[in-house]
């Protein structure tokens, strides 16, 4: 075809037009071409955009697409084309060192990085000495270069010891690049694991495997009237959804808290009928409970056990019979009741330590029965962090870090002491942070949870 039929044609299909039929398909590539051959680029470009259009996995096309625009200069485009062409042509990468010096043309800053990490070899530089202080994000978001790395092993010396460098620089960076990570541990796998690896990088993936399996035992407790005002009245269906709702976010139910949130009307001392209502409702709240996947209910609730003028051996009688009770039902539904000992400031007058939680437990001796330490109250009891943990070593089913009055975390509780106790005695249960909400805005909260978590991890280390 010579220039007259070819400017013909391209009057009769113009750039903007679209092809109907695989001949229309290859004679446009075939002008594409021409055009690329006689630098005359923006026709070119058109022209095999016009053939992707039609046909998105023509391979050749993307390649040539790419060329083009790196000779305009657009290397940011030219970098997704040759991505494309690899994608549908994996064997591209047969020709490795061809992809290397392909990938260094549209990614300058990788080239200079290439150059530094061998010039500097076997020291593993940082981010910032491979890099720039700037050019991370558009290294990392490139995606010729993340297609390269997932797609084959790198035969390259210097390509190799730049990712060995990068490899050691992203295990001390919270924020790396996912994308970047993901197609470097793919590369990883590929290449099976030849980057050679330091004792301090070891040690630091050692440190990281630990954060990522505390990360994975993270839980949430919660109180049912948060969630909706009456909670017995819930669904089988709405019960799984709300469930499923927090496994999701990896965060599953642990624990119930606030378990007679808004139910003055039921009396661990009131009347017979009073406390049968208690025991029904409790019942069903380890129901829920279950429904829900968590293990454990905190019985906290201070104003719905006041003994007020009740003989203190009378009352110990009756609360024995009533956590007997429903400690029968909770092992049957794989729940575990635990006891919190309220102090006085919170309006509480039975079980007001933990030395009584303790001496409560053993009276009723179940297994579905267990203590809650609650670090709080045992600040405002001012009793001895260590012994009372010590001392409840054997029948503790869940462990509430908080401080007085629900304040923020970190405010007065001996948390240093709590945590060398709860590792002595060797405890492996559930630990939740107990803390109110902080001011009326929603993100004043979040940022003293995070703040609390932060402080939390600090200061129990192995136990969170």
């Amino acid at each position: 075809m010579n220039r007259r039929q070819r400017r013909a044609a391209l009057k009769q299909n113009p750039p903007g037009a679209a092809a109907t039929t695989a001949g229309d398909v290859r004679q446009l590539f075939a002008l594409a071409m021409q055009a690329q051959a006689q630098h005359r680029l923006d026709e070119a470009a058109r022209a095999y955009r016009r053939v992707l259009a039609q046909a998105p996995d023509h391979a050749e096309a993307s390649n040539n697409l790419g060329c083009v625009l790196q000779a305009q200069g657009k290397l940011a485009e030219a970098s997704a084309c040759f991505a494309q062409a690899l994608t549908l042509i994996p064997q591209l990468a047969d020709n490795f060192r061809g992809l290397c010096a392909a990938l260094q043309s549209v990614l300058p800053p990788l080239a200079a990085a290439l150059a530094r990490a061998d010039a500097t070899w076997p020291r593993r530089l940082s981010l910032d000495e491979l890099f720039g202080a700037d050019t991370l994000g558009s290294i990392a978001a490139d995606p010729f270069l993340l297609r390269i790395l997932a797609t084959a092993p790198v035969r390259d010396i210097a390509f190799e010891r730049m990712l060995t460098s990068l490899r050691r620089a992203l295990l001390d960076r919270a924020d790396a690049p996912i994308d970047l990570a993901s197609a470097l541990a793919r590369q990883c796998f590929l290449n099976e694991y030849v980057f050679e690896s330091t004792a301090e990088e070891d040690a630091r993936v050692a440190e990281l495997k630990t954060e990522i399996e505390r990360a994975l035992t993270a839980g949430v407790e919660i109180a049912p009237t948060k969630w909706r005002e009456r909670p017995l009245e819930a669904s089988s269906a709405d019960v799984a959804a709300y469930r499923r709702a927090w496994e999701d976010r990896g965060l599953p139910i642990v624990s119930i808290q606030s378990v007679l949130f808004g139910r003055p009307d039921l009396q661990l001392f009131g009347d017979a009928r009073a406390r049968a209502a208690m025991l029904d409702y409790l019942r069903r709240v380890i129901d829920l409970s279950a429904g829900l996947g968590a293990r454990s209910i905190v019985f906290g609730s201070p104003k719905n056990r006041i003994r007020g003028e009740q003989p203190l051996a009378d009352a110990l009688d009756i609360a024995r019979s009533f956590f007997v009770a429903l400690g029968d039902h909770a092992r049957t539904r794989g729940v575990t009741v635990c006891i919190e000992a309220n102090p006085p400031a919170y309006g509480c007058d039975f079980i007001t330590t933990t030395d009584e939680a303790v001496a409560l437990c053993r009276a009723v001796d179940h297994a579905a029965v267990k203590v809650n330490i609650d670090l709080g109250g045992i600040t405002m009891s001012r009793e001895n962090v260590g012994e009372s943990i010590g001392a409840a070593a054997a029948l503790i089913g869940h462990v509430h870090l908080s401080e007085p009055n629900l304040d923020q975390f970190g405010t007065a509780a001996d948390h240093a002491a709590a945590a060398k106790a709860l590792e002595a005695i060797g405890y492996h249960g559930w630990i939740s942070i107990e803390m109110r909400a902080v001011g009326a805005q929603a993100s004043g909260s979040m940022t003293a949870v995070e703040r609390a978590v932060r402080l939390a991890r600090e200061a129990y280390g192995r136990l969170v």
